[in-house]
């Protein structure tokens, strides 16, 4: 295991049961992989009408993408800033509801894209094989303005 959850959190500016990963067990330049654990637990703090929708999974993606860019921060880059979540795409989920699968969650990362002022990644989440939820995430960099 790279990161415990009480590691994460110094990665994140949530605190408390909004942290949704549970540990992330790989991390290099370019991808992330991380497990989730308690996406049955009835006191998640994404439930809706007692359920955790499908696309609770671009919050999970959302917080893997801070992580990423906080250990894969480079020099170059000025380290590690906070991010704004500015593009949702290509959203696609298998079933509705997430807290009735009891296995653990895997999210896979990939950075397609960085620069001074954003990074696009593609994200994966599955129990074992099961594919579940996958789509796009862009992030904007504050204190900085995308480039055109």
């Amino acid at each position: 295991m790279l990161l415990t959850s009480a590691e994460i959190a110094d990665y994140l500016p949530h605190q408390g049961p909004m942290i949704l990963v549970d540990h992330i067990i790989k991390a290099d330049e370019h991808s992330l992989v991380g497990m989730i654990n308690n996406h049955q637990d009835p006191s998640h703090p994404l439930r809706i009408r007692g359920y955790l929708p499908a696309i609770s999974a671009i919050e999970m993606a959302a917080q893997c993408s801070a992580i990423h860019g906080a250990l894969s921060a480079s020099p170059a880059f000025s380290g590690p800033r906070r991010g704004v979540l500015a593009l949702i795409k290509n959203i696609s989920w298998t079933r509705p509801k997430l807290d009735d699968i009891e296995k653990p969650l895997e999210i896979d990362l990939l950075r397609l894209h960085h620069d001074p002022h954003q990074a696009l990644y593609q994200f994966k989440l599955s129990a074992d094989d099961d594919l579940l939820v996958s789509g796009q995430l862009a992030v904007f960099f504050k204190g900085t303005e995308a480039s055109s």
